[in-house]
């Protein structure tokens, strides 16, 4: 990509795969990342709703690519409201706090 300091990326994911540490060198190269995670709760909820997935293999990518990730590094969450959950959306506004 010519002038990456010009882009900006954007990734949509389930926060189930971590990046490896090659892509992720590749992210200073660029203006801004976006890495916005799609998650529908917290703790058991969350494995309830993602199954197979678990809350703390995606709790754990999440806190290490924000300990490694570059500076330019911004993280969204996108979380849907179902009848499961709607009633713990404090849950996940406080994990994100």
């Amino acid at each position: 990509i010519p002038n990456p300091e010009l882009v900006d990326i954007w990734y949509t994911t389930n926060g189930s795969i971590l990046p490896d540490q090659n892509i992720i060198s590749l992210w200073d190269k660029f203006k801004l990342v976006f890495f916005e995670v799609s998650i529908d709760g917290v703790g058991d909820r969350f494995t309830y709703l993602r199954w197979p997935l678990t809350w703390e293999k995606v709790r754990n990518n999440l806190l290490t690519l924000k300990s490694t990730g570059p500076v330019n590094l911004l993280f969204r969450i996108n979380h849907t409201l179902n009848p499961f959950n709607v009633l713990y959306y404090n849950e996940l506004t406080d994990w994100v706090e």
